[in-house]
């Protein structure tokens, strides 16, 4: 079910046809794997936000498998100016 770690990682360290986007919220998305993966920034509250339903959701998109809500492939906090 999903992907692999060594396909998740694959996808994320490969340099071609990535880019750039900042959408209308000011989050910055970056766009791999052909366009079937993004990597978008969001704040802390909106973080909690998602950590809050994940776990529902997760089982909503088990049972039904052709749902076409996004897959959440990761969560990670990263902290650039200290």
């Amino acid at each position: 079910e999903g992907i692999s770690d060594s396909q998740y990682l694959k996808i994320l360290s490969a340099s071609a046809n990535e880019r750039l986007s900042e959408g209308a919220s000011g989050a910055f998305m970056f766009f791999c794997g052909g366009g079937e993966f993004i990597v978008k920034t969001i704040r802390q509250r909106e973080a909690r936000v998602l950590h809050g339903f994940l776990r529902t959701y997760s089982r909503y998109l088990k049972r039904n498998r052709s749902s076409l809500l996004c897959r959440f492939l990761g969560s990670y906090s990263l902290e650039m100016f200290s």
